[in-house]
């Protein structure tokens, strides 16, 4: 019996927990000179000694049937380190983590690799990250139809940018892309604003919907509202255009709950 039994559950938020060369490893070389290690950032703390030991870990599990089996077992402790977990870096056992659960489908975000490349402020250097981390993801699912790659397209690069990289992402494999949920910077274009129409009608044009997560606003500081009773900090929404919108959120009693609206 799965995880899912006679359910269909369809996973909306599922993470990766890269390898520290998941990036470089599909980067050319001009392209990783704009890229800085992993451990480098510093939103997501790396731990090197414990990507190494999550190495072998997967060793063990593919050498001894035992060993895999408690580890199958094991999948909801959260207690072990997240790349010593079943299905987290290697595509391949990703997908037989997929068949222990029984989901119908799952998309896949990155961890570690996007606050690699995320938090750039030079616009060519995060022009760079996004396209390598898009093409990274879309090559960890392309061997299972299951695996649906969720990239990101930094919208304050601006439409004609952005637009390039989408088209990009959705060429490399990725079933589609998160993107901010609104831009910060007062002095700049809202990601509402007309010029990014051509942005929403290749989500609406593949019928696929776009992915945001909970205060995603990676380029810059947002304005906040701070309430003098209560202390309690409001960020701006934006209004999004009419196209299906899937936005993820964490809890701690399943492994990834989700809302679609």
């Amino acid at each position: 019996m799965t995880y899912a039994g006679n359910r269909r559950i369809i996973d909306v938020d599922s993470h990766l927990f890269e390898l520290d060369d998941f990036l470089h490893a599909v980067a050319t070389d001009e392209e990783a000179a704009f890229i800085r290690p992993m451990e480098a950032q510093t939103e997501l703390p790396v731990s090197l000694e414990a990507i190494n030991r999550g190495r072998e870990h997967l060793d063990r599990r593919n050498a001894d049937p035992e060993l895999m089996t408690k580890f199958e077992a094991g999948m909801f402790d959260i207690s072990r380190s997240p790349w010593s977990r079943l299905g987290a870096f290697d595509p391949a056992e990703r997908s037989h983590a997929l068949d222990v659960l029984g989901f119908e489908r799952q998309v896949v975000l990155g961890t570690f690799s996007f606050h690699q490349i995320a938090h750039e402020e030079n616009a060519k250097a995060l022009e760079i990250g996004a396209r390598v981390h898009n093409r990274a993801m879309g090559r960890f699912c392309a061997h299972d139809e299951r695996l649906l790659a969720g990239g990101y397209v930094p919208l304050s690069l601006g439409p004609d940018v952005a637009g390039g990289l989408l088209d990009e992402a959705f060429a490399d494999g990725c079933y589609t892309v998160m993107v901010d949920t609104n831009e910060a910077d007062p002095k700049a274009r809202s990601f509402t604003h007309p010029d990014f129409d051509p942005i929403w009608a290749r989500f609406a044009q593949r019928d696929v919907p776009l992915l945001v997560h909970i205060a995603l606003t990676v380029t810059t500081t947002p304005s906040r509202r701070v309430s003098k009773t209560t202390g309690a900090v409001r960020l701006p929404l934006a209004v999004m255009p009419r196209t299906r919108t899937w936005v993820s959120s964490r809890c701690t009693t399943r492994p990834s709950c989700s809302f679609r609206r």
